[in-house]
C-alpha cells in the first residue's frame, strides 16, 4: 500500500514530499538489465528519493516503474548514492530525466 504525507520544508530546490510507495527499479549492472524491488521515501516534481540497492552508483541511469505498470516507467539519473539513519540503510536520490517526472 503506498502513502504520501504533506510536503516538509527543506533547504532544496524543490519542495519535497514524504511518501511510502513501493516501485520497481530497472538498471544496468555487470552488462545485464536487472529489477530491483524499491520505496520512494520522498518525492518532488525534479526526483525521488529511494531505498537503494548496492548496484547503484552516481551518474546511472535507472528507469522508475510504478505498481500501476511500466507505460507509467519514468527514466531518472542517479546524482547520489549514500547510508542513511540508524541502523545506516542505503539511500539513493534520483533526478527525473524529464521535468516534473512527465
Amino acid at each position: 500500500m503506498s502513502t504520501v504525507s504533506p510536503p516538509y520544508a527543506t533547504p532544496r530546490r524543490s519542495v519535497r514530499t514524504k511518501a511510502n510507495v513501493p516501485v520497481r527499479l530497472m538498471l544496468e549492472y555487470h552488462g545485464q538489465m536487472v529489477l530491483r524491488d524499491s520505496i520512494i521515501l520522498d518525492l518532488s516534481g525534479r526526483g525521488v528519493r529511494v531505498m537503494a540497492t548496492p548496484e547503484f552508483e552516481a551518474g546511472q541511469v535507472v528507469q522508475i516503474i510504478p505498481a500501476e505498470g511500466s507505460r507509467f516507467a519514468q527514466k531518472a539519473r542517479v546524482v547520489w548514492v549514500g547510508l542513511v539513519g540508524e541502523p545506516p540503510s542505503q539511500h539513493a536520490g534520483l533526478e527525473f530525466l524529464t521535468p516534473g517526472g512527465g
